[in-house]
């Protein structure tokens, strides 16, 4: 249901777990950040019914000030979609997204320029479901491979990797894994367990960050810090789990960097926020409105 017809609401209307987890976003994705120019921010934006359930899920993008704010095209007219948890690729010239149905959760990518009001996009590649539920795209170094979420038939949650899009699938965990946040130094960042690891591309090198609780792992454009969530604040510390910093104190959720390294973007209440990585400058840069609420954002690098 587009927003404008929730607007007569006279309240704004909560998304419960349950509709979330119907949404397959309840684990929050993870992804990474990539260097280059600050381009424009992603997001969902999921829409509700006066129960809660979810109606309706798109990819907006805006510019960072604020300004600009759009819709995607990954939705075909008429139809209706639960599209969100976008994540930009190395470059920022392609997304990649995941796409909820009754069945399952599938991937999806799509390729455009700008990314603003979908100008210069191109109809989005859908992918047929490669396990029982695929969430939480991230993409690799090379932009050629994904890590992403995939839950098998009976229903444990790891991480796995495709190549080519449609082709080479490769199961990296097998003891749980979820939010997969691929690194430009080729570490894969992920949750078990209640806290955030690392492992390289071949899901060998284990190695525990974070050992009072932590998720939602985000690299840093060089990969030298990953941002996370704890206790509904967000965190930083170093790849080798020196320097914990709390940068959130009011909230905060689903942090994504910035891919000059100097800020992050982060969910708080319904809401999309950045804040300096010193905790200055905290700007509001969407608001999710009356029966809406904002998820999952992703800065684009640009060149």
């Amino acid at each position: 249901m587009p927003s404008h017809r929730l607007q007569h609401r006279r309240r704004t209307i909560a998304i419960p777990l349950a509709g979330l987890l119907a949404l397959g976003v309840a684990a929050a994705p993870a992804s990474a950040a990539y260097p280059g120019r600050n381009g424009v921010i992603a997001f969902a934006k999921v829409a509700s019914d006066e129960y809660g359930n979810p109606l309706t899920s798109g990819i907006e993008t805006v510019v960072p000030d604020g300004s600009g704010r759009g819709l995607l095209k990954t939705c075909p007219t008429g139809a209706r979609c639960l599209d969100g948890e976008p994540a930009f690729a190395p470059g920022g010239r392609l997304l990649a997204f995941s796409s909820n149905a009754q069945t399952g959760s599938s991937l999806g990518v799509v390729r455009g320029t700008t990314f603003l009001y979908a100008a210069g996009t191109a109809a989005p590649n859908r992918f047929k479901k490669l396990t029982r539920s695929d969430t939480s795209p991230s993409w690799g170094p090379s932009g050629q491979r994904i890590a992403f979420t995939g839950t098998a038939p009976n229903g444990v949650r790891d991480v796995y990797t495709i190549g080519c899009f449609v082709c080479g699938v490769k199961r990296l965990t097998f003891l749980g894994g979820t939010q997969p946040a691929w690194g430009s130094n080729g570490l894969i960042a992920f949750t078990r367990s209640g806290n955030v690891y690392t492992m390289d591309e071949g899901g060998k090198r284990l190695k525990r960050v974070t050992g009072m609780g932590g998720s939602q792992p985000n690299w840093s454009p060089h990969a030298s810090k990953l941002a996370f969530t704890r206790k509904g604040n967000v965190y930083l510390v170093g790849s080798d789990s020196k320097g914990l910093k709390k940068l959130t104190g009011r909230g905060g959720s689903q942090p994504a960097w910035s891919p000059d390294g100097k800020k992050i973007v982060f969910v708080r209440g319904a809401d999309v926020y950045s804040v300096a990585t010193n905790g200055s400058g905290l700007v509001k840069v969407a608001t999710a409105g009356t029966g809406t609420t904002l998820l999952h954002p992703d800065w684009q690098p640009t060149r």
